[in-house]
């Protein structure tokens, strides 16, 4: 097994993405070896937390030594013929977007709300001073009768 299989094969371990950034490899790390470590779990093979502990110590090295590390990931990118890294590039799941506005729907529809009082009052009324009292009177009535 050549350097960069061991480096790939360390950061598969760990569950994060390929040359992702040292904090992301800290935080991973600690929140596996609170599952894995034998103290908590009070298992007997603790074989898996002692993979996990030499791949962290080992990425650890290799993220100190800035050249190396720069070394091995351009390698790894031209090993890959620069198509596109799905592993590579850390980006937030579109499958969660859904979940998330059916659990603040209430906050969305609160905001948009706002944002139409806002926007209807500057259209109706021509002074500032008119447009707050507005603003406020619409929000506090509203504060009256229900909760944020």
């Amino acid at each position: 097994m050549n350097e960069l299989q061991k480096i790939l094969k360390s950061f598969d371990i760990l569950g994060v993405p390929y040359f992702s950034d040292y904090t992301t490899i800290k935080t991973s790390f600690r929140k596996k070896i609170k599952e894995l470590h034998p103290d908590i779990i009070k298992a007997k093979d603790d074989e898996e937390a002692k993979k996990l502990i030499s791949s962290y110590k080992f990425l650890q090295s290799l993220y100190n030594n800035k050249d190396l590390l720069e070394h091995y990931r351009n390698q790894f990118l031209e090993t890959q013929n620069l198509k596109t890294q799905k592993r590579f590039i850390n980006l937030p799941s579109l499958k969660r977007i859904p979940a998330l506005i059916k659990k603040h729907y209430k906050l969305i529809i609160k905001i948009t709300a706002l944002t139409a009082i806002i926007i209807i009052s500057t259209i109706i009324f021509d002074n500032l001073i008119n447009i707050t009292l507005f603003i406020m009177v619409v929000v506090g009535g509203y504060f009256a009768f229900t909760r944020l």
